[in-house]
């Protein structure tokens, strides 16, 4: 439940500020099971809670989209970037939340599309794989077409009954104690406070019926600006996006070196059984 209370008090108590923007990051949090459910959806309902009531000009929320499909003006218009930091700044393209409905949708929206993109990125890993051990197969025919085995055991091209599926995630803003910034803004009756924060999400898979949990995180900030009723009028999350895709590219490596691992053995006790049965 939210403690509303820490409302009470000046906007120069910076502790009751404080636990205000931390309370607000935590709702951010969200989860999804392999049913579809999404258990946290009930507490982001209460993230509108915060603002200032009747707020409905501007923008009340921004964060990272953490989407590989986003559309970067930067990406595409900045000679000299390598093609991870093309990627980082298409995670970076802000999720713009101006309504209370906004608001309450944007936790869902970023769970999903850290699915989507970390998907992706084991999807890409996957195929490259999958195309070497095709490569391997043609190389060596008299391999007894274990390459093709491997690539139907991993990629049977549906989504439920595929070798690696993604069966939960869990997506948080867990805030850091200590470190505190705190300004003025530009109106006299406006208060801004910056804490750090970390973004974390745990990603569960299958992995050919073998479960696998995937840590992800990043480094960043949280910024709400107060007005003098201590309500909130924006807020705005910052994270190192080039950080959160080294790490999503490195557990995607991970998990299809395991998928690799996992389905070579399934091959090897399926041949030894085969050839135990042939010469009995």
């Amino acid at each position: 439940s939210i403690n509303m209370s820490i409302w009470n008090g000046s906007i120069k108590d910076a502790r009751k500020a404080e636990l205000a923007l931390s309370s607000f990051a935590s709702l951010l949090s969200s989860a999804v099971t392999s049913e579809g459910e999404e258990p946290l959806a009930t507490a982001a309902s209460a993230l509108p809670c915060f603002l200032r009531e009747g707020e409905t000009e501007g923008e009340l929320l921004s964060l990272p989209r953490l989407s590989l499909h986003s559309k970067s003006c930067l990406s595409t218009s900045t000679p000299g970037l390598s093609l991870e930091q093309k990627t980082a700044l298409k995670l970076a393209v802000p999720l713009r939340c101006r309504t209370p409905d906004d608001l309450r949708k944007a936790p869902s929206v970023i769970l999903k599309n850290v699915s989507s993109s970390f998907s992706s990125l084991v999807d890409s890993r996957l195929r490259g794989s999958l195309e070497a051990l095709a490569n391997q197969e043609q190389s060596y025919a008299s391999s007894s077409h274990r390459a093709s085995i491997l690539m139907n055991l991993l990629d049977s091209g549906t989504k439920d009954s595929r070798g690696i599926r993604i069966t939960t995630v869990v997506t948080s803003y867990r805030v850091l104690e200590g470190a505190m910034e705190r300004d003025s803004c530009a109106s006299p009756n406006s208060y801004e406070l910056i804490l750090p924060l970390v973004f974390e999400a745990i990603i569960d898979l299958s992995i050919l019926e073998n479960a696998v949990s995937v840590p992800l995180h990043a480094p960043g900030t949280i910024t709400g600006i107060f007005d003098q009723d201590s309500k909130l009028s924006h807020v705005k999350v910052d994270f190192d996006t080039a950080s959160i895709l080294q790490t999503m590219m490195q557990q995607a490596r991970l998990v299809v070196k395991k998928a690799m691992n996992v389905a070579n053995d399934l091959v090897s006790r399926a041949t030894a059984t085969a050839t135990a049965t042939a010469t009995a």
